[in-house]
Protein backbone atom coordinates (compact mmCIF):
# COMPACT_ATOMS: atom_id res chain seq x y z
CA UNK A 1 0.00 0.00 0.00
CA UNK A 2 1.38 3.17 -1.31
CA UNK A 3 0.84 5.88 1.46
CA UNK A 4 1.35 9.54 0.11
CA UNK A 5 1.66 12.46 1.82
CA UNK A 6 2.03 14.64 -1.15
CA UNK A 7 -1.03 17.19 -1.05
CA UNK A 8 -1.34 17.62 2.49
CA UNK A 9 -1.65 21.28 3.55
CA UNK A 10 0.65 20.79 6.77
CA UNK A 11 0.70 23.51 9.09
CA UNK A 12 4.18 24.75 10.26
CA UNK A 13 5.56 28.00 11.98
CA UNK A 14 6.74 31.07 10.24
CA UNK A 15 9.94 32.12 11.02
CA UNK A 16 9.04 34.84 13.03
CA UNK A 17 6.91 32.09 15.53
CA UNK A 18 10.31 29.71 15.40
CA UNK A 19 12.40 32.78 16.49
CA UNK A 20 10.33 33.77 19.84
CA UNK A 21 8.64 30.68 20.65
CA UNK A 22 11.20 28.66 22.92
CA UNK A 23 11.80 31.99 24.99
CA UNK A 24 8.29 32.72 25.59
CA UNK A 25 7.87 28.65 26.42
CA UNK A 26 10.43 29.19 28.36
CA UNK A 27 9.46 31.85 30.17
CA UNK A 28 6.06 30.50 31.29
CA UNK A 29 8.14 27.38 32.73
CA UNK A 30 9.99 29.31 35.29
CA UNK A 31 7.24 31.84 36.84
CA UNK A 32 4.42 30.38 38.86
CA UNK A 33 2.03 28.26 37.83
CA UNK A 34 -0.94 30.49 38.43
CA UNK A 35 0.45 33.94 36.62
CA UNK A 36 1.51 31.21 33.29
CA UNK A 37 -2.10 30.09 33.83
CA UNK A 38 -3.72 33.64 33.43
CA UNK A 39 -1.98 34.34 30.45
CA UNK A 40 -2.97 31.52 28.74
CA UNK A 41 -6.46 31.30 29.76
CA UNK A 42 -7.12 35.00 30.69
CA UNK A 43 -7.18 36.40 27.02
CA UNK A 44 -8.17 33.32 24.99
CA UNK A 45 -11.58 31.72 25.04
CA UNK A 46 -10.35 28.93 22.46
CA UNK A 47 -7.67 28.74 25.62
CA UNK A 48 -9.91 28.85 28.44
CA UNK A 49 -12.24 26.31 26.78
CA UNK A 50 -9.54 23.36 25.79
CA UNK A 51 -8.39 23.54 29.52
CA UNK A 52 -11.64 23.34 30.96
CA UNK A 53 -12.83 20.15 28.48
CA UNK A 54 -8.67 19.21 28.53
CA UNK A 55 -8.52 15.29 27.35
CA UNK A 56 -12.63 15.72 25.75
CA UNK A 57 -13.52 15.67 22.33
CA UNK A 58 -14.99 19.12 22.93
CA UNK A 59 -10.96 20.12 23.75
CA UNK A 60 -9.96 18.66 20.39
CA UNK A 61 -13.21 20.19 18.33
CA UNK A 62 -11.98 23.81 19.86
CA UNK A 63 -8.61 22.62 18.28
CA UNK A 64 -9.75 21.42 14.99
CA UNK A 65 -12.42 23.94 14.06
CA UNK A 66 -10.18 26.74 14.68
CA UNK A 67 -9.31 27.73 10.96
CA UNK A 68 -12.97 27.50 10.02
CA UNK A 69 -14.16 29.85 12.36
CA UNK A 70 -10.87 32.49 12.17
CA UNK A 71 -11.83 32.86 8.46
CA UNK A 72 -15.15 33.85 9.41
CA UNK A 73 -13.34 36.30 11.62
CA UNK A 74 -14.90 34.24 14.50
CA UNK A 75 -11.95 33.92 17.08
CA UNK A 76 -10.05 36.91 18.76
CA UNK A 77 -6.20 37.72 18.75
CA UNK A 78 -5.76 36.05 21.83
CA UNK A 79 -7.05 33.26 20.02
CA UNK A 80 -4.65 33.35 17.11
CA UNK A 81 -1.92 33.64 18.77
CA UNK A 82 -2.69 30.07 21.12
CA UNK A 83 -4.08 28.34 18.58
CA UNK A 84 -0.98 29.47 15.73
CA UNK A 85 1.87 29.91 18.61
CA UNK A 86 1.68 26.02 20.19
CA UNK A 87 2.91 23.49 18.35
CA UNK A 88 0.63 20.83 19.85
CA UNK A 89 -2.56 22.59 18.27
CA UNK A 90 -1.30 22.69 14.77
CA UNK A 91 -0.10 19.30 15.17
CA UNK A 92 -3.50 18.34 15.99
CA UNK A 93 -4.94 19.64 13.17
CA UNK A 94 -1.55 18.16 11.16
CA UNK A 95 -2.32 14.48 12.51
CA UNK A 96 -6.14 15.05 11.42
CA UNK A 97 -5.02 15.77 7.80
CA UNK A 98 -3.00 12.71 7.78
CA UNK A 99 -5.11 10.34 9.19
CA UNK A 100 -8.21 11.60 6.89
CA UNK A 101 -5.36 10.77 3.78
CA UNK A 102 -4.81 7.74 5.13
CA UNK A 103 -8.03 6.58 5.87
CA UNK A 104 -9.29 7.81 2.52
CA UNK A 105 -6.22 5.46 0.47
CA UNK A 106 -7.14 2.25 2.86
CA UNK A 107 -10.70 2.61 2.30
CA UNK A 108 -10.47 2.87 -1.72
CA UNK A 109 -7.68 -0.14 -1.40
CA UNK A 110 -10.06 -2.55 0.48
CA UNK A 111 -12.67 -1.82 -1.44
CA UNK A 112 -11.38 -3.70 -4.29
CA UNK A 113 -11.59 -6.79 -2.22
CA UNK A 114 -15.55 -6.05 -0.83
CA UNK A 115 -18.58 -3.60 -1.56
CA UNK A 116 -18.59 -2.70 1.96
CA UNK A 117 -15.03 -1.68 3.87
CA UNK A 118 -15.94 -2.30 7.03
CA UNK A 119 -13.98 0.20 9.63
CA UNK A 120 -13.63 0.36 13.51
CA UNK A 121 -12.86 3.46 15.42
CA UNK A 122 -12.03 2.54 19.17
CA UNK A 123 -11.96 5.87 20.92
CA UNK A 124 -13.80 7.58 18.22
CA UNK A 125 -14.55 10.76 20.12
CA UNK A 126 -16.47 12.72 17.52
CA UNK A 127 -15.27 10.76 14.13
CA UNK A 128 -14.04 13.76 12.58
CA UNK A 129 -11.14 12.04 10.80
CA UNK A 130 -13.15 8.77 9.98
CA UNK A 131 -16.22 10.92 8.40
CA UNK A 132 -13.77 13.56 6.55
CA UNK A 133 -12.21 10.08 4.84
CA UNK A 134 -15.42 9.38 3.93
CA UNK A 135 -16.55 12.56 2.71
CA UNK A 136 -13.58 12.98 0.72
CA UNK A 137 -14.13 9.99 -1.36
CA UNK A 138 -17.67 11.33 -2.98
CA UNK A 139 -19.61 8.29 -2.26
CA UNK A 140 -17.12 6.18 -4.50
CA UNK A 141 -17.44 3.19 -1.82
CA UNK A 142 -19.74 2.13 0.53
CA UNK A 143 -18.62 1.79 4.51
CA UNK A 144 -19.57 0.16 7.34
CA UNK A 145 -18.10 1.83 10.78
CA UNK A 146 -18.56 0.99 14.14
CA UNK A 147 -17.20 3.97 16.45
CA UNK A 148 -16.79 2.82 20.21
CA UNK A 149 -16.26 5.81 22.96
CA UNK A 150 -16.94 5.79 26.81
CA UNK A 151 -18.21 9.09 26.43
CA UNK A 152 -21.92 9.67 25.61
CA UNK A 153 -21.69 13.05 24.97
CA UNK A 154 -19.30 12.39 22.40
CA UNK A 155 -21.57 9.69 20.55
CA UNK A 156 -24.58 11.61 20.50
CA UNK A 157 -22.17 14.72 19.12
CA UNK A 158 -20.32 12.18 16.57
CA UNK A 159 -24.07 11.23 15.32
CA UNK A 160 -24.80 15.21 14.79
CA UNK A 161 -21.21 15.70 12.99
CA UNK A 162 -21.57 12.39 10.28
CA UNK A 163 -25.02 14.46 9.14
CA UNK A 164 -23.41 17.47 8.72
CA UNK A 165 -20.07 16.56 6.90
CA UNK A 166 -21.42 13.14 4.73
CA UNK A 167 -24.62 14.48 2.88
CA UNK A 168 -24.42 10.93 0.63
CA UNK A 169 -24.83 8.76 4.01
CA UNK A 170 -27.81 6.19 2.87
CA UNK A 171 -25.27 4.30 1.17
CA UNK A 172 -23.07 4.24 4.63
CA UNK A 173 -23.33 1.71 7.76
CA UNK A 174 -22.63 3.71 10.98
CA UNK A 175 -23.02 2.36 14.37
CA UNK A 176 -21.99 3.97 18.41
CA UNK A 177 -21.35 1.95 20.50
CA UNK A 178 -20.88 2.94 24.14
CA UNK A 179 -18.34 1.00 25.96
CA UNK A 180 -15.68 1.31 28.41
CA UNK A 181 -11.70 -0.04 27.30
CA UNK A 182 -12.29 -2.70 29.90
CA UNK A 183 -15.43 -4.24 27.78
CA UNK A 184 -13.62 -4.22 24.51
CA UNK A 185 -13.42 -7.61 24.30
CA UNK A 186 -16.82 -8.50 24.87
CA UNK A 187 -18.31 -5.73 22.69
CA UNK A 188 -15.80 -7.20 19.72
CA UNK A 189 -16.72 -11.18 20.16
CA UNK A 190 -17.35 -11.93 16.36
CA UNK A 191 -16.00 -8.92 15.43
CA UNK A 192 -13.90 -8.55 12.38
CA UNK A 193 -12.83 -5.36 10.39
CA UNK A 194 -10.68 -4.35 7.42
CA UNK A 195 -9.79 -1.30 8.98
CA UNK A 196 -9.17 -0.56 12.86
CA UNK A 197 -8.13 3.09 13.92
CA UNK A 198 -7.15 4.65 17.31
CA UNK A 199 -5.93 7.98 16.77
CA UNK A 200 -5.67 9.83 20.84
CA UNK A 201 -6.10 7.33 22.63
CA UNK A 202 -3.03 5.51 23.19
CA UNK A 203 -1.86 8.99 24.80
CA UNK A 204 -3.64 7.66 27.62
CA UNK A 205 -2.47 3.86 28.40
CA UNK A 206 1.04 2.29 29.67
CA UNK A 207 2.98 0.27 28.19
CA UNK A 208 1.30 -3.28 29.58
CA UNK A 209 -2.01 -1.71 28.98
CA UNK A 210 -1.04 -0.56 25.48
CA UNK A 211 0.35 -4.10 24.56
CA UNK A 212 -3.14 -5.79 25.70
CA UNK A 213 -5.35 -3.39 23.65
CA UNK A 214 -2.84 -4.33 20.38
CA UNK A 215 -3.04 -7.65 20.95
CA UNK A 216 -6.52 -7.21 20.87
CA UNK A 217 -6.73 -5.26 18.23
CA UNK A 218 -4.76 -7.48 16.25
CA UNK A 219 -7.32 -10.85 16.74
CA UNK A 220 -9.66 -8.55 15.00
CA UNK A 221 -8.61 -7.04 12.45
CA UNK A 222 -9.29 -9.21 9.33
CA UNK A 223 -6.81 -10.83 6.96
CA UNK A 224 -4.11 -8.03 5.58
CA UNK A 225 -6.01 -5.54 7.38
CA UNK A 226 -4.73 -2.17 8.54
CA UNK A 227 -4.35 -0.31 11.93
CA UNK A 228 -3.85 3.11 12.61
CA UNK A 229 -2.71 4.29 15.90
CA UNK A 230 -1.29 7.47 17.23
CA UNK A 231 1.32 8.58 19.96
CA UNK A 232 2.35 12.10 21.05
CA UNK A 233 6.50 12.29 20.69
CA UNK A 234 8.34 13.89 23.51
CA UNK A 235 8.40 17.83 23.00
CA UNK A 236 9.57 21.32 24.54
CA UNK A 237 5.79 22.16 25.70
CA UNK A 238 5.40 19.00 27.52
CA UNK A 239 5.81 20.54 30.90
CA UNK A 240 3.57 24.03 29.76
CA UNK A 241 0.73 21.45 27.82
CA UNK A 242 0.85 19.41 31.39
CA UNK A 243 1.09 22.05 34.03
CA UNK A 244 -0.71 24.95 32.44
CA UNK A 245 -3.32 23.34 30.14
CA UNK A 246 -4.07 20.87 32.29
CA UNK A 247 -3.51 17.63 29.91
CA UNK A 248 -0.89 15.31 30.53
CA UNK A 249 -0.37 12.68 28.04
CA UNK A 250 2.31 9.34 28.31
CA UNK A 251 4.71 10.35 25.73
CA UNK A 252 7.01 7.66 23.29
CA UNK A 253 9.53 8.19 20.75
CA UNK A 254 8.81 7.04 17.24
CA UNK A 255 10.85 3.79 17.80
CA UNK A 256 9.32 3.12 21.32
CA UNK A 257 5.66 2.97 19.29
CA UNK A 258 7.25 0.95 17.06
CA UNK A 259 8.78 -1.43 19.40
CA UNK A 260 5.45 -1.99 21.01
CA UNK A 261 3.72 -2.71 18.31
CA UNK A 262 5.87 -5.53 17.47
CA UNK A 263 6.02 -6.84 20.44
CA UNK A 264 2.14 -7.17 20.34
CA UNK A 265 2.44 -8.95 17.42
CA UNK A 266 2.76 -7.10 14.61
CA UNK A 267 5.09 -7.82 11.96
CA UNK A 268 8.03 -5.07 11.52
CA UNK A 269 8.29 -4.76 8.10
CA UNK A 270 4.46 -3.78 7.91
CA UNK A 271 4.63 -1.41 10.40
CA UNK A 272 5.28 2.32 8.38
CA UNK A 273 5.71 5.64 10.36
CA UNK A 274 5.15 9.33 9.81
CA UNK A 275 6.12 11.84 12.03
CA UNK A 276 4.19 14.93 10.92
CA UNK A 277 5.99 18.18 10.13
CA UNK A 278 5.88 19.58 13.60
CA UNK A 279 7.25 16.33 15.01
CA UNK A 280 4.63 16.25 17.65
CA UNK A 281 3.42 13.01 16.54
CA UNK A 282 3.62 10.11 15.14
CA UNK A 283 1.27 8.02 13.26
CA UNK A 284 1.85 4.61 12.77
CA UNK A 285 -0.05 2.50 9.97
CA UNK A 286 0.55 -1.55 10.37
CA UNK A 287 -0.75 -4.18 8.40
CA UNK A 288 -1.95 -7.30 9.85
CA UNK A 289 -0.45 -10.76 7.64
Amino acid sequence: MNISLDGIEFERHSLVVRAIRVPILYFLRIVPFTVSQKLFTGWSKDARQASHWAKTYKALEIIYTFPERRAKGAVSLGDIFWQTFLSNARAVRNRLKLVEQMLSGLIIERSKRANSVRILSIGCGSGRSIFGAIAALNGQVSVKATLLDNSQSALKFSQQLSKKLISDGEQNDFEWIYTKTEGLPATLTGFSSDIIEMVGLLDYFNESDARYLFRLIYKHLSSDGWFIVSNVIPNIERPFVDRVVGWPLTYRRPGQLKNLLVESGFDKNRVRLFIEPLKIYTVALCQKI
